[in-house]
């Protein structure tokens, strides 16, 4: 628990590598803890490493964590073909 109070506070110091160092270890012997998924995933997002964060991201959750925050988050990956998959409404015209 003392490890978990020093990765919080260097996590809210902005040090996200301590935290994502951490947290790792957590998740070494217990790969489904959410809140270690959860701090790993916004470690590497406000570290400008988002494609790193997808992977945690997939896995947070639990007491404490917000879900909604973890769905923001999460990638959506039929976001990029949005426009694509609007209907043809000229198709006859062409």
């Amino acid at each position: 628990m003392r490890g978990r109070k020093k990765a919080t506070k260097a996590f809210e110091l902005g040090r996200y590598q301590r935290t994502i160092d951490f947290y790792k270890k957590r998740l070494a012997s217990n790969p489904n803890d959410g809140v270690a998924n959860f701090y790993v995933a916004e470690s590497y997002r406000l570290s400008n490493r988002i494609k790193e964060a997808v992977h945690y991201y997939q896995k947070a959750g639990g007491k404490g964590i917000d879900s909604d925050s973890v769905k923001f988050f999460t990638p959506n990956p039929w976001k990029p073909m949005a426009g694509m998959m609007k209907p043809v409404s000229n198709w006859n015209t062409w």
